[in-house]
C-alpha cells in the first residue's frame, strides 16, 4: 500500500552498488526504513531526500520489510545547521533522540519539537539550552518526565541528583551508586528549562559552562535510562 507522510530524514546508509537506506521519522508513522533505489547515482533527482534534517512529504510504496521511496517534496532543508558546527551538533543530538525511538511509534509532539528545536538552532538560540530544552521534552514523551522541584522519593529539595536506577531526581540521602549530582546553577537552570515553552527559550541567559553542564548531566542520565548519544559527546566539546 502506497503512503505519503511528512518526516523528516535522520540518517542513511549504503545499500547494494545504487541505493541506500534512508532512515525516517514521520508524523504519522514514527521511525520507518526507507529503500532509495538509484539514489546513489550521480544524475538522481532525490540526493535532497536523504541528506540529515531534510523535512519533507515522502511518498513511498510497501515493500518486503520496509518502503520503497517513490517521490519526495522538500519542505525544509535546514541547510544552515551545517553551518555552525556547534548548532550542527546540536541537531544531531536531536536526530540521534528521534533514532533511539521504537520504530512505527508515532508521537506527533515530539516531531513538532524537534522541528521547534530546528528552527531555535537556526534563528540563534543559544545551541546548548535549544538542546537541553528538546532532551527534556524527549523524557517527557518517553515516560521519564523529571521533576526537578524536589526529590521524587521523599520530597527534600536540597541539594538534587539524577539517578537512573531509581528514575529521576533525588537527594542526597535518596541516591543510589550511579547518581549524577547537580550544582546548584545546573539544577536551576534544568528547573527553569522544564518549566518553559520553547518561544521563551531566547530569553534565558546563561554562562556556556552552565547550559553545557547541564547537557552533560542530562545525556549522562539518558545514556542509563534510554540510550547513549554519541553526538551530544562531541556536542558538549565545542
Amino acid at each position: 500500500m502506497d503512503i505519503s507522510t511528512k518526516a523528516i530524514a535522520l540518517k542513511s546508509v549504503d545499500y547494494g552498488e545504487n541505493d541506500k537506506i534512508i532512515l525516517l521519522y514521520s508524523l504519522e508513522y514514527g521511525k520507518i526504513s526507507v529503500r532509495a533505489k538509484g539514489i546513489k547515482k550521480p544524475k538522481a533527482k532525490l540526493k535532497f531526500c536523504q541528506e540529515p534534517f531534510c523535512l519533507g512529504v515522502y511518498e513511498l510504496a510497501a515493500g518486503h520489510g520496509y518502503y520503497v521511496l517513490k517521490t519526495c517534496q522538500q519542505l525544509e532543508s535546514f541547510y544552515s545547521l551545517r553551518e555552525d558546527i556547534v548548532c550542527f551538533y546540536g541537531g544531531c543530538v536531536v536526530l540521534e533522540c528521534l533514532a533511539a525511538l521504537q520504530p512505527e511509534e508515532p508521537d506527533a509532539r515530539l516531531f513538532v519539537e524537534a522541528l521547534k528545536t530546528f528552527d531555535a538552532l537556526t534563528a540563534g538560540v543559544n545551541a546548548y539550552i535549544a538542546v537541553l530544552y528538546f532532551l527534556l521534552q524527549f523524557l517527557k514523551q518517553s515516560g521519564y518526565e523529571l521533576n526537578f522541584a524536589a526529590c521524587s522519593v521523599c520530597g527534600d529539595n536540597s541539594q538534587l541528583y539524577l539517578d537512573p536506577a531509581v528514575g529521576g531526581v533525588v537527594c542526597k540521602q535518596c541516591k543510589g551508586e550511579g547518581a549524577i549530582a547537580l550544582s546548584a546553577g545546573t539544577g536551576n537552570l534544568l528547573k527553569l528549562v522544564s518549566s518553559m515553552t520553547s518561544d521563551k527559550l531566547a530569553n534565558i541567559r546563561v554562562p556556556d559552562a552552565v547550559s553545557k553542564e547541564a547537557v552533560h548531566s542530562l545525556s549522562s542520565y539518558i545514556a542509563v535510562a534510554v540510550q547513549r548519544l554519541k553526538s551530544a559527546t562531541e556536542f558538549i566539546r565545542m
